[in-house]
């Protein structure tokens, strides 16, 4: 079932029992709004996705080159955990505590307003 499917019935039920559906009774401004976070969770999420990829197309190419140039020394271990722990941020920051950290930048933002307003 699809999103607007399933959409649709929930809308033709809510309706049904007399009660308009949740996303009828929202401002245009809510909906863009909703529009907005939920595009901005999407790319968050295909951005990571990229991220996730590069990572395993160079580290393979590494562990390669490793491989060829020198066998005995597995010094492919070093950029594999860099990378790896900032793939792991990218993860925390970007996707995972997405939310969390909008509404701390909009927290911030409001005081920055309040101290150049001179409240």
């Amino acid at each position: 079932m699809t999103a607007n499917n399933h959409a649709n019935n929930h809308a033709e039920t809510d309706q049904d029992a007399g009660y308009p559906s949740c996303y009828e009774v929202l401002t245009p401004e809510d909906k863009e709004e909703i529009y907005h976070r939920a595009r901005r969770r999407a790319r968050a999420k295909l951005a990571f996705g990229i991220h996730c990829i590069a990572f395993a197309v160079v580290m393979g190419l590494l562990v390669l080159i490793n491989l060829a140039a020198s066998p005995g020394t597995w010094w492919v271990i070093w950029p594999l955990f860099a990378w790896g722990l900032g793939l792991l941020m990218h993860w925390l920051f970007g996707v995972r505590f997405l939310g969390f950290y909008r509404a701390l930048q909009e927290r911030e933002i409001a005081k920055e307003l309040e101290r150049e307003m001179g409240n």
